[in-house]
């Protein structure tokens, strides 16, 4: 199968709308980029006012929320292909020693598969990885991409910096 059909197979499988809000706070329905539940508690990435906002509590109370500021660049986006047949999204905020990140994925074929996670890291190493049991994926409408390529390549397995095997790192072209 050519890149092109796999990546846009790639792109409707992950891309999915949501026209209410998550979190109560967010009454003004902001444009979603993603959902990712677990138990309780629910991640929420949005934006407001053209800056990504991400979202960390319950569907009543915000516990956390971390606004985009591209001044400090605290916000990273990749996309990877993952082998020939997959590709994988990871969003992730910095503040401070923490980042907070999500990561979707998907591998075609009979013995394919897609998902979701949740990350924290500390200082750069994994300190929480809780796979999504409720996810809505990224839906783009321009803003990832404009983002500071993410550096770091998060997995249930840890955090790698530089070439992953059978990862392919993605830069759309203009």
């Amino acid at each position: 199968m050519p890149v092109n059909r796999v990546l846009l197979c790639i792109t409707a499988a992950l891309s999915v709308t949501l026209a209410a809000p998550l979190f109560a706070k967010s009454g003004r329905n902001p444009d979603f980029h993603l959902k990712c539940g677990f138990g309780s508690k629910r991640v929420l990435i949005t934006t407001e006012g053209g800056l990504l906002i991400y979202r960390f509590g319950t569907t009543r109370h915000t516990e956390l929320e971390i606004k985009e500021n591209p001044e400090q660049a605290n916000a990273f986006y990749r996309f990877d292909l993952l082998g020939v047949k997959g590709g994988g999204q990871q969003l992730r905020f910095k503040n401070g020693p923490y980042s907070y990140g999500v990561k979707s994925w998907f591998i075609a074929g009979r013995d394919g598969e897609e998902g979701s996670a949740f990350f924290l890291l500390k200082n750069g190493r994994l300190a929480k990885w809780r796979l999504c049991k409720t996810y809505d994926g990224f839906t783009e409408g321009n803003q990832l991409k404009r983002l500071q390529h993410d550096p770091l390549w998060v997995s249930a397995e840890g955090v790698e910096t530089g070439d992953v095997p059978g990862v392919t790192p993605w830069e759309p072209r203009d």
